[in-house]
């Protein structure tokens, strides 16, 4: 998985991790910073998803971008993350 905790150690892989996902998401324990990166959007918030099933559930600033995280997803992100959720839980019988 490639979600990092220091902007520091994001290198990208320009075949397959060219989109950057970056910014905070409250969880538990309060504002959660997430930088990901992965070959488009939907990628990166399924990792995150991966990670957290709370994530794409609570309140979140996200930015991101091929190369450069540059532009406000954070609507597009949260709608991604509970399709899914719902998606994940179709398959586990939950739903």
């Amino acid at each position: 998985m490639n979600i990092v905790k220091d902007l520091s150690q994001m290198r990208l892989n320009p075949i397959d991790e060219r989109y950057v996902l970056c910014g905070w998401y409250e969880n538990e324990s309060g504002a959660e910073r997430v930088f990901v990166k992965g070959k488009d959007l939907r990628e990166c918030v399924r990792k995150l998803v991966d990670a957290d099933a709370d994530f794409g559930h609570t309140d979140a600033e996200l930015e991101g971008g091929y190369i450069a995280a540059e532009y406000d997803v954070t609507s597009e992100a949260i709608s991604i993350a509970l399709e899914i959720s719902i998606e994940t839980n179709r398959i586990r019988g939950i739903m």
